[in-house]
Order: structure tokens, then C-alpha cells, then sequence
């Protein structure tokens, strides 16, 4: 039986990463029906107004490109006119739930790998130039039509137009002009040069998978474990003799100077556990939006009664598992240790069903369980279903 991704892209997930993953775009006509209707540019706009990171483009055949950042005013709006500006808002969704749903198609990725579903409404006109990613971005369009020109190669070491605030490629040859319309899907892997226009006005919605940058990983790293180095400690090392040559360093002090490193970098416990907050961790806002406290005894009723939990970032949770059949769970930076007993749970709450008695089957009555998803429910990262 196809998978919602199968059906999308019209062929296996293994056609798609052996022939297209990385290598070459692909569109398909029609991939994304319900796209659609997922959100409303009010609604997109009332988000940049909001917590959600936002930009507004605005493209001027006189003035040239002006970029503002949000949270915006509602006036800001009623002042742009009706051609050639742009609005985009980041990880949208984490704030709007049918726009969480869109993720159920592309579910042949890891979790982690899940940058954000980042949502542009555009005038006629609207455009943030030709550009290039630097990750695998499915771009899907809701209403309205959007022209695309893409190249036909990955760049190498493309140059940009200096003194903006976008990266906007000095050079641009499109090799291929593609026009979107409602549903339709455009894969670019990494580098591909591509210019949207808006033909009509429009909504496109870009579901980015990225992999973290080997700089950002290790300084992350790095922090963390001078946190936990007592700052008055100093290098173990002693002199027993007067030394014939000053300027050597000598094998047994470069020694000691690499098991310093060696016990804090050569922890493989510690690096897993490190990954996992850090990959779950909110990068844009400050976290999950917290709703109104739930006791156990309210959440166990809800789910006794037929309630369904949903994800509000399906992005922010992974799991590990470990030796002896316990499993470490991350959700937006934290960690839960969960022991053997309960940790098929890590799977489900890390899935994309809901999180319902019809799921927990059992563990619908398990108290450490319903412990934990009381927990997720107050940190925002489950939502009650009416929510």
C-alpha cells in the first residue's frame, strides 16, 4: 500500500531517493490537493503580528528590494498596494493546526531532519528573487498560481547581489519555466537556482529538510560541556625536574593536554544525549506555545473518554533507544528517560497518529505514561484535539 508521500510524488520512496533525492527537481501536477485550504493570507497575516518569525519583501522597479521583519501592525498591511511584495512567515506549523497536517505527507523523512513549514502569501508580482537553499525544499502550492524558473544544475559557488538584505543571485540562467497551480509540488534539492513570481495572488507553502552545520553542532557542543568544567580547574601537570630544553613540548605534556580533551569530547553517552536536545531545540522562537494547565486525572479522562492528543511540532521530538531496552525521548530540547516497560510510547508520541486510547491501548491506564503525556500537554508540545 502507497504512502501518503508515494501517492504525492507518483512513484516509491525508493524511485524517489535513488533518481531524484539530491540529485535533480521534480514537479508533479495535482501532488497536494488539500493544500489549498490548509491556511488563509488573514490568517497568515494575523500570525506576522504574532510571535511567528516573519518578513516582509517588497520589490521596487525604482527603489529596489526593501525588507522588514516582523511582528507587524495590522496598518502595515493596508499600505503595500497590490503588486510585487511578499510575505513569509517561518514554522508555521507550530501555529496553525491544519497547516501541521500537511507534515502527514512527508513522513518518509526523520523528524529531525524537518527544518519548518515556512508559509509566503504574494501579490501579483511578488517575488524574493532568484535564490538558491542550502537544503531539500518541497514547495507546495496553495491557492493561487506562481511562476517558477529553475536551473538546471547545482551551483557550485554562486555570487549575490551586494548590499541586501536577501541573497538574491547576481547571475541567473533558468533552464526551465514551470507554472504552479493549487496542489502541485516542486522538489529542488540543495543549490538549485529558482525564481517564484506570483502570477495571481498566492499562497506556496516550503516544507525545508535540512542537515545542522558540523560549526553550529560543534560550538553547541563545545558550550555545554564548559558548563559542567569546574572554571577554577587547571591542567594536571608537574615538574619533577629542571628541564634541558625550555622551548620543547615534550610528549608528556602534550599528553595531558589530550586526555583533557579526551574525556570531554570521547563520551559517546554524553554526545547522544547532547544531540538530541540539540537537534529537538526550537531555532527560530523561544519554544512551544504553553496553553492552560491539565491535571493527570483530567488528562486520563479526556483520553478515557475518547479525547486525541495532536503534535504541535512534529519537528521538535525524536527518540533514542538504548541498551537494555529503555529509550531516551527529546521534545524541544528536553529529555525524558523512559524505562523498557513504557518505551514503545517514544514511538507513538514521535509518530504521526493520534495520540488517542485507540493508540495507547494499553498504557491508556498506565500512570507513568499518562504522567508523561500530562507533562507534553503542559510543556505545549501535545494539544487536546478540541484545542
Amino acid at each position: 500500500m502507497a504512502t501518503p508521500f508515494e501517492e504525492a510524488v507518483g512513484m516509491s520512496s525508493e524511485d524517489f531517493y535513488s533518481d531524484y533525492w539530491g540529485k535533480k527537481p521534480l514537479f508533479v501536477k495535482g501532488a497536494v490537493p488539500a493544500a489549498a485550504g490548509l491556511i488563509t493570507p488573514e490568517d497568515l497575516a494575523g500570525l506576522s503580528c504574532e510571535n511567528a518569525a516573519s518578513r516582509l519583501v517588497k520589490r521596487d522597479n525604482t527603489l529596489g528590494w526593501d525588507v522588514q521583519y516582523g511582528p507587524f501592525e495590522e496598518s502595515t498591511f493596508a499600505a503595500l498596494g497590490e503588486e510585487n511584495w511578499t510575505l513569509l512567515v517561518q514554522e508555521v506549523e507550530r501555529w496553525d493546526r491544519s497547516v501541521n497536517t500537511l507534515l502527514e505527507t512527508f513522513r518518509a523523512f526523520p523528524n529531525w531532519r524537518l527544518d519548518d513549514v515556512m508559509v509566503s502569501y504574494a501579490v501579483p508580482g511578488g517575488t524574493v528573487g532568484a535564490h538558491v537553499d542550502q537544503y531539500d525544499v518541497f514547495l507546495v502550492q496553495g491557492a493561487g498560481s506562481r511562476r517558477w524558473e529553475i536551473g538546471l544544475y547545482p551551483l557550485r559557488d554562486p555570487d549575490f547581489v551586494e548590499g541586501l538584505d536577501l541573497r538574491i543571485l547576481s547571475d541567473f540562467s533558468p533552464g526551465r519555466v514551470i507554472e504552479a497551480e493549487p496542489g502541485d509540488l516542486l522538489y529542488l534539492p540543495p543549490m538549485f537556482a529558482h525564481h517564484g513570481v506570483a502570477i495571481t495572488e498566492c499562497l506556496t507553502l516550503s516544507v525545508g529538510f535540512r542537515k545542522p552545520l558540523v560549526s553550529d553542532m560543534v560550538a553547541s557542543y563545545l558550550s555545554e560541556m564548559l558548563t559542567r568544567i569546574d572554571p577554577e580547574r587547571q591542567l594536571s601537570h608537574s615538574i619533577t625536574k629542571a628541564v634541558s630544553d625550555p622551548g620543547l613540548l615534550d610528549f608528556n605534556t602534550l599528553e595531558s593536554i589530550r586526555s583533557v580533551f579526551r574525556s570531554i569530547c570521547y563520551d559517546e553517552e554524553s554526545i547522544d544525549e547532547w544531540y538530541g536536545r540539540f537537534i529537538t531545540s526550537p531555532s527560530r522562537t523561544d519554544g512551544l506555545q504553553v496553553g492552560e494547565t491539565w491535571e493527570v486525572k483530567e488528562v486520563r479522562d479526556y483520553l478515557e473518554a475518547g479525547g486525541v492528543l495532536a503534535r504541535s511540532a512534529q519537528s521538535l521530538c525524536s527518540y533514542q533507544e538504548r541498551p537494555g531496552g529503555s529509550v531516551r525521548l527529546f521534545v524541544a530540547g528536553d529529555t525524558d528517560l523512559l524505562p523498557s516497560g513504557i518505551a514503545p510510547i517514544a514511538r507513538l508520541i514521535c509518530g504521526a497518529e493520534p495520540i488517542g486510547a485507540e493508540t495507547l491501548g494499553e498504557f491508556t491506564s498506565n500512570e507513568h505514561v499518562v504522567l508523561l503525556l500530562t507533562d507534553l500537554v503542559n510543556r505545549g508540545f501535545l494539544l487536546p484535539d478540541h484545542a
